[in-house]
């Protein structure tokens, strides 16, 4: 049984807050009652919030409970796709800000916006409320959010800086006066969340081959020659794939980089000629949505003497726009980077009252739980990413033994997976 969540998004330090609708037993308030199920994500949330949310909520429910289920963070929106497809999803669930828009977009979520006022209204933060909305709609109103706490040694800065230009401008004269040290140091595990910071500052991150110096560097997509030179003179002895981008050897002469040339084709033999690259708009994986626009783009020119009509990076803030601009322009075919973007896409179109795939034909990548479940399903390219991590890992350990490389078998081929959305 599919079932129709309601959404309270927790955002800020990367996350959201799913409030799922009434699937437990009963309803709250009923004389039979009801069992509430809470999903709640890693040991943030501490045991005094949680007593106080199951108490509070038992006293003003008489005949109902409210039970929390802790999560992993890994692999919690592949659990929750699945879940939703099955009678064992739970009622509420916090998530990331960035994993909101697969659900919101979607229509899986309950909208909240008759509940705004009662949920804090202009007391919420409006950046949280913006990432917790589509379309118009509120699904998922901010739980909490993070805040970041700035060390410093007194004997190096006299005086703290009072705005983010201080704080930029006194870490550069700490870097200048250090040679070869930062001026900001990001500890701990969270390192990553040091990423936006440093991009948005123009800045860029180094290598981990630089700094690790391991026995092999692996790409999952082809490097540059200039790539290639820098990682060689940096001492490394092993690299794969050992040729440049376009050479022989590259990684898209293995099976699982195949997949751009499925998605194109395959729109190509449904009958459709005006074709659109959908991009994601996350930094880290650049290098690999790049890997695929351009193979995807090889194909379409070799098929057809002609390349996208129109290629744009989709976010949950702008898809509707583009989407539209997009029809304007007579795009009939969309072959997105995965299968979230794809998601985007169809929510919007199905928004904007585009028929899919009659108007609209859309292939996802990659075959994520949730292209099972969207209406319509989405087409998609399968990937074995298990049997595909196997591989290169033995292709990795090779390299740095020695040893005779793996055969590249069946799993890191990928298929074309047909459903409804193509």
């Amino acid at each position: 049984m599919k079932k129709t969540l309601v959404s309270a998004a927790l955002l800020g330090a990367g996350a959201v807050v799913l409030a799922g609708c009434a699937g437990g037993t009963g309803s709250a308030g009923s004389d039979e009652g009801a069992e509430i199920r809470v999903w709640l994500v890693g040991a943030d949330t501490p045991q005094e919030a949680r007593d106080y949310l199951v108490e509070t909520f038992e006293e003003d429910n008489p005949g109902s409970t409210l039970v929390i289920e802790e999560q992993s963070w890994e692999g919690l929106v592949d659990k929750l796709t699945t879940s939703l497809s099955s009678s064992d999803s739970p009622d509420i669930v916090e998530f990331g800000n960035t994993q909101a828009p697969a659900f919101t977009s979607v229509g899986a979520l309950l909208d909240l916006s008759d509940e705004y006022e009662a949920l804090g209204g202009d007391d919420l933060l409006p950046g949280f409320v913006e990432a917790g909305s589509y379309d118009g709609a509120f699904y998922a109103p901010p739980l909490y959010s993070g805040a970041r706490v700035v060390f410093a040694d007194p004997a190096l800065v006299t005086e703290a800086p009072a705005t983010l230009d201080d704080y930029i401008a006194s870490a550069t004269a700490l870097a200048e006066a250090n040679p070869g040290k930062s001026g900001i140091y990001f500890a701990g595990q969270d390192w990553y969340n040091a990423l936006p910071f440093i991009w948005e500052n123009g800045g860029e991150t180094r290598p981990l081959w630089e700094t690790l110096r391991p026995d092999v560097v692996m790409g999952m997509a082809p490097f540059t020659r200039e790539q290639l030179a820098e990682i060689r003179g940096s001492g490394v002895q092993q690299i794969i794939p050992p040729a440049a981008a376009g050479e022989d050897g590259a990684v898209g002469d293995l099976g699982f980089a195949d997949g751009p040339r499925l998605q194109v084709n395959h729109l190509l033999e449904r009958g459709r000629r005006q074709l659109a690259f959908a991009a994601s708009p996350d930094p880290r994986i650049a290098d690999l949505v790049a890997q695929r626009r351009e193979l995807a783009r090889k194909t379409l020119t070799n098929q057809t003497g002609s390349g996208f009509v129109a290629d744009a990076t989709f976010s949950e803030i702008d898809a509707l726009e583009l989407l539209r601009e997009w029809i304007d322009q007579g795009v009939d075919g969309v072959v997105a980077y995965n299968d979230d973007i794809a998601a985007l896409l169809l929510g919007a179109a199905l928004r904007s009252d585009i028929a899919v795939p009659e108007q609209l034909a859309i292939v996802g990548h990659d075959d994520t739980p949730l292209a099972r479940l969207l209406v319509p399903a989405l087409s998609t390219v399968r990937v074995d990413n298990a049997g595909l991590g196997r591989f290169l890992a033995e292709l990795a350990l090779s390299a740095a033994t020695g040893s005779a490389p793996p055969h590249a078998g069946p799993e890191t081929d990928v298929h074309l997976v047909v459903r409804e959305t193509t």
